[in-house]
């Protein structure tokens, strides 16, 4: 009898924990995506669309880490990374264009990357000013 018992409560909790994976599963999965959808980005910066993705994780965070944005850049490819100076390269490229708009891409040593508060008020008004544009386009 003691052994039914003990049968019914390990069939319980592995059906308890199967539940608990697939709802973690989902939440992961939600989770990457709002890692990877893109972020509205100004055209004017010229930024490619892995430099996008790297945007968009900075501008919705206020500090980023390495995995943060390797997961924006590849986490469509799970262990398929590339080598590690791949983010920093892109980091550094987009760094370039966002000097000629005076928007600091900060790096805090052991914690990741940021844009600064001034900085993430000018991409917002470059974006705005791009939307408005557009706006004004469509009515004419």
């Amino acid at each position: 009898m003691r052994s039914g018992v003990s049968t019914t409560a390990g069939v319980d909790r592995l059906a308890g924990l199967e539940l608990e994976n697939a709802l973690l599963r989902e939440r992961i999965s939600v989770l990457e995506a709002a890692l990877r959808d893109p972020a509205p980005v100004p055209r004017c910066l010229g930024l490619t669309a892995a430099q996008g993705r790297l945007f968009g994780v900075l501008m919705a965070r206020e500090i980023a880490s390495r995995e943060q944005l390797e997961l924006a850049l590849y986490g469509d490819r799970p262990g398929d990374l590339p080598c590690e100076k791949n983010l920093l390269v892109h980091l550094c490229h987009m760094r370039r264009k966002l000097d000629a708009f005076a928007v600091a891409l900060v790096c805090q040593r052991e914690c990741g990357w940021f844009f600064t508060p001034a900085g993430k008020a000018t991409l917002r008004a470059l974006l705005a000013r791009e939307q408005a544009e557009a706006a004004l386009c469509r009515t004419q």
